[in-house]
């Protein structure tokens, strides 16, 4: 069997100048012409999906090895869904802009044991009107939910986006109990005296100025006392993982076996 043939790499001459090097250049095809973070994502979605997943163009493999794992250490429930694009308690429905800063690691989510609250860390300290306003304020997910996410999930984002902005405070300062966002006071989607929020049903009549941005809030009574401001946030180490992962233990979307009837599509 003769050895297989083997060529130099190109080289260029730097600094370069002119054109683009000979074969590189990009032809004709086609490329789309809306510039979003969604009209990426489903381009790379689907150009790089084979046989109806989506996989790594160098090895092959489907990203599930985290996922896998997690299962191993029992942070998600053995019952959870084989494939986590297919798990509806992996996932939070987010607008465009703040699914592009959640993914760009600006901000993060984190769980408050204590308050039981999922709540917004502006890590990257942003001043940006889509990311100021929101930090240290509860986001509306309710731990009860037979859906809620897992709030261990949220630990392993929250090291991604600690690790891109190393010069943030460790522990930012944040109120607790937190707040909730003012659009669930506003809106009226959350009820402070049975503590739920109003899935069903018309909405309450609002005022003029139930959006106007900016406007403060008072926080909302819970059994927790008063809102105490100055408090850090969870530093995350090994005692506030323990608690997370003891939280997400006891939650009802751990004992829950999702119905395949609800999600004929999942895995």
């Amino acid at each position: 069997m003769s050895a297989p043939t083997r060529r130099p790499l190109p080289t260029f001459s730097l600094p370069l100048h002119g054109g683009v090097p000979p074969s590189y250049e990009y032809d004709d095809r086609p490329i789309s012409v809306i510039s979003t973070r969604t009209a990426f994502e489903a381009g790379v979605d689907r150009r790089d999906r084979f046989f109806y997943e989506n996989r790594c163009v160098v090895c092959g493999k489907a990203d599930e090895t985290q996922w896998a794992d997690l299962k191993k250490r029992s942070w998600i429930p053995q019952h959870a869904k084989k494939h986590c694009a297919n798990e509806p308690r992996n996932g939070l429905l987010m607008c465009t802009m703040h699914h592009s800063v959640f993914d760009r690691r600006y901000l993060y989510v984190q769980f408050f044991p204590e308050s039981r609250r999922f709540v917004v860390i502006n890590h990257s300290e942003s001043a940006d009107a889509n990311l100021a306003p929101y930090h240290d304020k509860a986001i509306a997910l309710d731990i009860e939910d037979s859906h809620a996410p897992f709030p261990v999930l949220f630990i392993i984002h929250e090291m991604r986006v600690r690790g891109q902005h190393p010069f943030a405070p460790a522990a930012p300062l944040v109120e607790e109990p937190p707040p909730w966002q003012d659009w669930n006071v506003n809106d009226g989607v959350y009820d402070s005296n049975s503590r739920t929020f109003k899935r069903d049903g018309l909405p309450p009549k609002r005022s003029s100025n139930s959006h106007t941005p900016g406007m403060q809030l008072a926080p909302v009574e819970t059994s927790a006392g008063d809102a105490l401001p100055g408090q850090l946030a969870l530093p995350l180490n090994e005692d506030v993982i323990a608690k997370i992962v003891a939280a997400t233990r006891a939650m009802p979307s751990w004992r829950k076996t999702i119905s395949k009837d609800m999600f004929p599509t999942s895995a």
